[in-house]
């Protein structure tokens, strides 16, 4: 289940109001993970490019590589050194 699914059910809310919510989670040197992704949109060992919502999350870094993806989230290994979004 994905996170805002799980928060949505645990707290009794209306999925309607939490639609299209993501998560970012960056571990140090290890890697991410990120909850409620729209899809990749492009893919380097250096530079991964990912749809969440209306925005594009932007990873940098090195020898990046996707070890498990499934409809709700993406792991990530490899060392990030940066994440920002753009439209």
């Amino acid at each position: 289940m994905g996170y805002w699914n799980e928060i949505v059910a645990r707290f009794g809310l209306s999925e309607e109001n939490f639609a299209g919510g993501s998560k970012i989670s960056i571990f140090d040197d290890v890697g991410a993970l990120v909850e409620g992704h729209r899809g990749i949109l492009s893919y380097a060992p250096d530079e991964i490019r990912i749809r969440i919502g209306k925005r594009n999350l932007v990873l940098k870094g090195q020898k990046m590589r996707i070890v498990n993806i499934n409809r709700y989230e993406i792991y990530i290994v490899g060392r990030i050194a940066s994440a920002s979004g753009e439209e």
